[in-house]
């Protein structure tokens, strides 16, 4: 009981933000903390989901080995690439915007499909209350007067 008072307490001192930061009207877990967020990536193209480099760690791999029933070093196989000084980097897909994403994006939807099994980055990304890409996307947005304007960046 203690517990659930000390959350509500916190709750009400994060209130005072909400309005002016949280874009969806709720908070999220970031690093392992409660924040209130001034984006909405259900209104994002998925630009985080085209970095160059996705890397993932070893409960990443196992974590995708148990969403889709398979060993580890079958995940790790299918999966993930060596690149550079990452073991486990996640393997990408040709997409129309970015030129490359990750290998679990939906290019049509524009969403993962795999969000409850996603890797520990992606579930911290972007480690604050705001995202730069998506400040830039609004701006662009409006400035194109197109909401579904999509600022590429073609990271191959």
């Amino acid at each position: 009981m203690k517990d659930m008072a000390k959350f509500r307490r916190e709750l009400e001192e994060l209130r005072p933000y909400s309005g002016k930061l949280c874009a969806i009207g709720e908070g999220h877990i970031i690093s392992g903390r409660l924040i209130f967020v001034g984006y909405n990536c259900s209104k994002c193209p998925g630009y985080c989901c085209s970095y160059p480099v996705i890397p993932l760690t070893k409960k990443d791999v196992s974590r995708l080995a148990d969403h889709f029933g398979l060993g580890f070093k079958d995940a790790r196989k299918k999966f993930t690439k060596v690149d550079g000084d990452e073991p486990y980097a996640m393997r990408r897909k040709a997409d129309k915007h970015y030129g490359r994403t990750c290998r679990f994006f939906d290019g049509e939807a524009r969403r993962c499909t795999i969000y409850a099994a996603r890797p520990a980055i992606c579930r911290d990304y972007p480690g604050a209350n705001s995202c730069g890409y998506y400040d830039f996307l609004r701006s662009e947005r409006n400035a194109q007067e197109d909401p579904d304007h999509i600022a590429s960046t073609w990271n191959k």
